[in-house]
């Protein structure tokens, strides 16, 4: 079979999400809005952090797994979302979470002394 490579993001990014832009003017597009940048929330023009990030205000963006720690080498050509997203809960975290109630679930439980025996 063929290998796939993932690309930097791509780890969080769900199997339906749309195809990710390969250029400035194809993400605008796409998005319906200005390739130049935004305007934000004190009226103020702003250039767009990433190619990504042009379809994060119609919610289709895909979010930069790299960039909140700093670690994204790619700027402003990076195909994933440079703005804050809300923050996901750890996998490994749910997981334990998730083995612990299992384990909980199918362990035996150890005998417990009745007040009457007079433990």
């Amino acid at each position: 079979g063929k290998s796939v490579a993932m690309s930097e993001g791509a780890a969080g990014a769900a199997a339906d999400s749309p195809p990710l832009p390969a250029t400035v003017e194809e993400a605008a597009a796409a998005a319906g809005v200005d390739k130049a940048g935004y305007t934000d929330d004190d009226g103020k023009f702003q250039e767009w952090p990433s190619i990504g990030s042009l379809a994060h205000f119609v919610g289709t963006c895909q979010r930069c797994c790299f960039h909140p720690k700093g670690r994204c080498q790619n700027g402003f050509e990076c195909k994933f979302c440079h703005f804050e997203h809300e923050k996901r809960r750890s996998k490994k975290r749910s997981k334990k979470k998730d083995g612990d109630r299992q384990e909980e679930t199918y362990a035996p439980k150890s005998p417990q002394p009745h007040a009457s025996e007079g433990f």
